[in-house]
């Protein structure tokens, strides 16, 4: 005994078709999702060392200002030279504050913002000091405090320090964006994949569809076939016959023209069946109706009625003389062929 196979509806497969896509599409857009994040964050990161690096630049800056200020009112004496001086002065505070800041979180670095702070305000007292020497005492006594190389030593630290520190951030970028090219890859690689995966399930499920509704269509063509043609001999049916006649009377009503049935029997068919078996009987019907097929017009369709009891449906212009004809070819040219079965 055969064990039962089991057919899943096509409204369950196109269910579990949309599960399986939307799962993987949930997978897929995870990953996709997490890819995103981490790109954000290593851009968020990036932006944060180029602002860390900028503001190490404003910060020498200040100091080459107030230095600046300095030494061209040492030489001329005029205040006009103080005016870069001024300036830093005014940004030192911010400019320190922000770089404090843009290092709170990196414990490494601690002990080079300290010493930073504690050169930076040594500078700018030096750079005071030389400024109000050269108010009391001239140029001489400025030159000389100049000469001492004090502020020097202080500013090449400074400068020691904001390089190392920038230093370290341009390798830290450096790594950031390679990062960010991997991330930037890695969505690339997701979203295809996503567009991928999505394709094949849908595309699958598509398929699984499509050929159960192919296999439904077949088997619908295969019923509405054997509902309306012989089994045997696959000649149109009584019922189709009824349908097709039903038809032909209705044209040939409304175009004036006429249409001729032939009802024929085979003589001797019963004995056949019974001296030679209904596997010969059934051989001779068959050999029939393709021999009808053969020789009836384009214009003609041949049925079976059941039986030894076939039907020629003449559809156009009929005449007598062209069935009487027809029917002599019938049996006078169909007698040895629908007879060869019986012989072998």
């Amino acid at each position: 005994m055969k064990a039962a196979r089991f057919t899943m509806p096509v409204e369950y497969k196109i269910l579990l078709s949309f599960c399986f896509g939307l799962a993987v599409l949930l997978a897929v857009s995870t990953i996709s999702y997490q890819n995103s994040q981490a790109f954000l964050a290593a851009d968020t990161r990036s932006d944060r060392i180029n602002a860390t690096l900028r503001a190490l630049d404003q910060m020498l800056f200040t100091f080459v200002d107030a230095e600046t200020g300095q030494r061209g009112y040492v030489i001329t004496g005029a205040t006009e030279y103080l005016e870069p001086y001024n300036a830093a002065l005014r940004r030192v505070d911010s400019n320190l504050r922000q770089v404090k800041a843009l290092f709170a979180d990196e414990l490494s670095h601690q002990a080079d913002i300290t010493q930073l702070e504690a050169l930076g305000n040594y500078e700018l007292v030096e750079i005071k000091q030389t400024i109000g020497t050269r108010e009391r005492d001239g140029f001489g006594a400025a030159q000389a405090v100049v000469l001492g190389n004090a502020g020097k030593r202080d500013m090449d630290r400074i400068r020691v320090i904001i390089e190392r520190l920038s230093a370290a951030k341009q390798d830290e970028l450096a790594e950031v964006q390679e990062l960010l090219k991997k991330r930037a890859r890695d969505a690339v690689v997701s979203i295809a994949a996503l567009a991928l995966v999505v394709f094949l399930a849908f595309g699958g499920a598509y398929l699984v569809i499509f050929k159960d509704l192919q296999d439904k269509q077949a088997l619908t063509r295969r019923l509405e076939h054997a509902a309306n043609h012989d089994s045997l001999t696959n000649l149109p049916n009584r019922a189709l016959l009824k349908d097709l006649l039903s038809t032909c009377l209705a044209q040939a009503k409304s175009e004036n023209t006429s249409v001729a049935v032939l009802f024929i029997d085979l003589d001797g068919f019963k004995e056949v069946n019974d001296r030679l078996g209904h596997a010969t009987g059934d051989a001779l019907l068959s050999a029939f109706a393709k021999h009808m097929e053969r020789v009836i017009p384009a214009n003609a369709v041949p049925a079976r009625l059941g039986g030894d009891e076939f039907a020629i449906l003449i559809d156009g212009t009929a005449s007598i003389e062209r069935e009487t004809m027809l029917v002599h070819e019938l049996r006078d040219r169909g007698a040895g062929r629908a007879a060869a079965p019986v012989r072998d």
